[in-house]
């Protein structure tokens, strides 16, 4: 009874007590029973997704790695075609740019040698002119000579008149 007393003191009911205590237990069963098993099967249920989770962007991670190593050797391999594909044209560039340079060449050589040959031809040409001319002012010079022949005197008068006239009929 001291402990009655006790709690008496201490201005505790023992049956109050006694009836709080059942009642906790009661809802202790039943928040055990109908919600704590729930919410750990829910905690369970979260705790897989999140491991999935995890997994999935382990996995992720994985591939992204792969497909980055991928995307490089794809990236290398144009860039090595790349530039073997520059440097093909670039040949093809240098042949064709020696081509068209012999080709100039030759032309050059063939306008060169036309040219050439025409202007032996014209000089020939000119030179049977200046050879007729030439022809035409000695028979003139003769004839006049032989028209006027008195003296030697005469003669050379006749020769330094007929180049004085001669000369300016040239040029003019």
């Amino acid at each position: 009874m001291q402990e009655a007393g006790i709690l008496e003191n201490l201005g505790i009911d023992w049956r109050i007590l006694l009836g709080q205590i059942i009642n906790f237990l009661v809802v202790l069963y039943v928040l055990k029973r109908f919600a704590y098993k729930p919410f750990l099967t829910v905690l369970n249920k979260r705790q897989t997704k999140i491991a999935e989770g995890i997994k999935n962007s382990e996995e992720a991670e994985k591939r992204i790695k792969m497909v980055n190593i991928q995307r490089d050797k794809v990236l290398n391999n144009a860039q090595k075609k790349a530039a073997q594909t520059l440097q093909e044209n670039e040949e093809r560039a240098k042949i064709k740019a020696d081509q068209i340079i012999s080709e100039g060449q030759k032309q050059k050589a063939e306008i060169l040698s036309g040219a050439k040959q025409r202007g032996e031809t014209e000089v020939k040409k000119m030179q049977e002119k200046q050879n007729e001319k030439i022809m035409d002012v000695s028979l003139s010079l003769v004839e006049k000579i032989l028209k006027e022949k008195i003296d030697t005197k005469k003669d050379k008068e006749i020769i330094s008149d007929f180049l004085v006239n001669s000369t300016v009929k040239n040029e003019s």
